[in-house]
This record gives structure tokens, sequence and C-alpha cells, in this order.
């Protein structure tokens, strides 16, 4: 790495722009410029930039695992099966007939259809 001396004005702005960010999201690096200077606040930011990685990717995988359990348990319901698919809707709309609420015969028949694997 380039001495600090020897870089650009530009080159500077931009470090002490990001020292600057650093020390507001991570106040112990404070600390760190009093005792070492840039070049420690700058190791020490990468350690946190890979940890914060490590974190994200863990989020990531564990989200994708949600969405493919969502996904995977929406295909299984009985909405996606004819058979009770129509029995289910018949119910539905005898229950609307009969009592003239939609949310009546929604809320009743209609979460049985499409969470009946997830309750078993």
């Amino acid at each position: 790495m380039e001495h600090w001396r020897n870089l650009s004005l530009f080159k500077k702005f931009i470090f002490g722009m990001l020292a600057i960010i650093g020390v507001l999201l991570l106040p112990e690096l404070i600390f760190f410029m009093q005792v070492g200077g840039i070049e420690l606040i700058f190791g020490f930011m990468v350690m946190y930039i890979q940890s914060m990685r490590t974190w994200l990717e863990i989020k990531r995988q564990s989200f994708k695992r949600i969405i493919n359990t969502i996904y995977t348990s929406l295909l299984s319901t009985t909405a996606f099966k004819p058979r009770t698919f129509y029995l289910q809707s018949t119910f539905c709309v005898i229950a609307f007939v009969v009592t003239g609420s939609i949310s009546l015969s929604m809320v009743f028949f209609m979460p049985g259809m499409l969470l009946n694997n997830l309750s078993v």
C-alpha cells in the first residue's frame, strides 16, 4: 500500500470519508484511530465486513429455506388437488348461499383447505 503522504488529494478524501463512515457505524474504531491510525481502522473494517458478510449469507440461506418451505407446502395443499378443492369450494359456496356472508364462508372453510397439510 502506498504511504499516506504519497496519495493524491482525491484518494485521501475517499479514504477519509470511508474512515468517517466506519467510525459512525462502529464507534469503537475511534480508539483504534487514536492508537494505530488509518491503517488499523481499515484492517478492522475489513474484519467487520467479513463477519457481516458471513452473517448476511446465513440469513439469506435461512430466508431461501423458508421460501422453499412455503412454496412446497402451498404446492402440497389441498387447493392443488382437484378432488378436495371441488369439495371444499362447494362447501364455501353452500355456506355463502346459506349465510349470505363471504367472510363467514372464507373464514371457516378456506383456511382448512389451504393449510390442511400444515395442521397435521
